[in-house]
């Protein structure tokens, strides 16, 4: 059963661990019951490398970014 909520997330290889643990605790604090949770990737290979999760979106090639660097500084994981 969808729900009226979802959460969207982007996310690359380099940081499939937080989305990982984002499922973990996404699961122990039932949100779950409430919203569903989206992973959004780059292609279908990253989809694959992230493993079994039946929620996903694919991001269409001609919205990918190519050649940036998002190297800034932020708190929460610098």
């Amino acid at each position: 059963m969808k729900r009226k909520i979802a959460f969207l997330v982007p996310t690359y290889p380099p940081h499939f661990w937080r989305a990982r643990d984002l499922v973990k605790s996404f699961k122990k604090h039932k949100l779950n019951k409430q919203a569903d949770l989206w992973f959004v990737f780059t292609n279908d290979d990253e989809a694959k490398q992230f493993g079994r999760w039946d929620d996903k979106v694919m991001m269409p090639e001609t919205l990918a970014a190519t050649g940036i660097s998002g190297g800034g500084y932020n708190p929460l994981y610098n």
